[in-house]
């Protein structure tokens, strides 16, 4: 894949399942490096002036940022 137009970043399962079945327009999601620690799924959207756009849907494998070093 070279390019992604549009990134969606879901923080819960159940987000990123609710929007993948919304689809809004999506004609079909594919799934990418689902064996890795961070899968994240790819889809077409017809844009309106014409041609496709490439859609990325995906959600982090842990929530929060990591801890900072303490000085």
């Amino acid at each position: 894949m070279d390019r992604v137009d549009g990134l969606i970043i879901t923080a819960l399962p159940e987000e990123l399942e609710a929007a993948r079945r919304a689809g809004n327009g999506v004609r079909e999601w594919r799934e990418c490096d689902s064996g890795a620690r961070m899968p994240y799924l790819i889809g077409q959207l017809a844009a309106e002036a014409g041609g496709t756009l490439t859609i990325a849907l995906a959600r982090p494998a842990r929530m929060g940022a990591p801890p900072s070093p303490r000085s």
